[in-house]
């Protein structure tokens, strides 16, 4: 099987442009070989600016900042993340299946 394999939890309630509007996406799951998944987290920048507000730091493992988030920009983004080796040092999980999803790109 190739990998990386791109899933989203909640599909039927995003839209590209809800998403894009939204600045960010949450539902997302990498499976990264078979049966291990890393949860990633897109952000615009505005979005995470925003969610910071007065703060000093947000932390969530698995962030990725993309200029515009839909589902091309994650793709692409995943993609290359994958290449560079950037999962390798993600936390993974085993303990879903691709049952738990809507989609797969």
């Amino acid at each position: 099987a190739n990998y990386p394999k791109i899933y989203f939890k909640a599909d039927d309630y995003y839209s590209d442009f809800e998403t894009e509007d939204k600045g960010y996406r949450n539902d997302v799951f990498v499976e990264v070989s078979a049966g291990v998944f890393v949860e990633v987290f897109f952000y615009d920048a505005i979005r995470l600016q925003q969610d910071m507000g007065d703060t000093e730091y947000l932390s969530k493992p698995g962030l990725i900042i993309l200029k515009i988030v839909n589902k091309d920009a994650i793709h692409k983004a995943v993609s290359a993340l994958f290449e560079k080796g950037y999962f390798k040092y993600c936390a993974t999980t085993q303990s879903i299946t691709n049952n738990h999803f809507e989609e797969n790109i």
